[in-house]
């Protein structure tokens, strides 16, 4: 095995003289929230900037509903008496059809949840992801299921959430030879690709960008 650094999290050997390295990605470029996401993502935290941007959100709003409203109104935590206001106000001004909560655990670290987290002390709730009747009627011909509608925005948060944890990946194809001269390995980098969220790698599609199945693969020991 030719050891890169210590980013490495996983090493596999395939094919005899290949080497599949997958490493822990610490420059991620590209915010999942900049994709053009069914959903919209709403946060506020006084030290972090999360979700979409609140410009975007306004944006969206202001297609809906009357400008002068909302800017009277003011899309922000301290124009609404409490949480359950304004996800009212969603579903009533906005016309959101489905409206899940966003709860941030701020420890060592940050993770996000559309479900409670059981400490007191560092978690509580950030803001909403939630879809509007008219997102869903330009996506989709039938109407998909709230099960599925919520299916897809939980999704997005799992997706988020992996982000923000910093739990991306990318992956290294090595090939090595042998001189047959002075025994010395070279070892020629083949293929390479980053972005693969989560430690899934059939799920998340990192071995299939890097043209191997799970059974050919011999794990080895770092």
């Amino acid at each position: 095995m030719f050891c890169k650094d210590d980013l490495m999290v996983a090493c596999y050997e395939f094919d005899e003289n290949k080497e599949l390295q997958i490493e822990i990605e610490t420059d991620v470029q590209i915010d999942p929230r900049d994709d053009d996401n069914i959903g919209n993502m709403v946060c506020f935290h006084r030290r972090y900037d999360l979700g979409d941007s609140h410009q975007d959100i306004e944006e969206l709003i202001c297609s809906i509903i009357d400008e002068d409203e909302l800017e009277y109104l003011g899309f922000d935590t301290e124009y609404f008496d409490g949480w359950d206001e304004m996800e009212e106000f969603l579903f009533e001004e906005v016309n959101a059809a489905i409206v899940l909560p966003l709860y941030l655990y701020d420890h060592s670290g940050i993770t996000i949840s559309t479900s409670p987290f059981s400490s007191r002390w560092d978690s509580g709730q950030i803001g909403f992801i939630f879809i509007t009747e008219k997102e869903i009627h330009d996506e989709w011909i039938d109407r998909p299921s709230d099960a599925t509608l919520i299916s897809i925005l939980k999704s997005q948060v799992d997706l988020y959430d992996k982000y923000i944890r910093g739990d991306v990946y990318n992956f290294t194809v090595l090939e090595h030879t042998k001189c047959p001269h002075c025994g010395h390995v070279n070892y020629d980098i083949i293929d390479s690709c980053t972005g693969f969220y989560g430690m899934d790698w059939e799920e998340n599609g990192l071995f299939e960008m890097a043209g191997v199945k799970s059974e050919q693969l011999v794990e080895v020991n770092m």
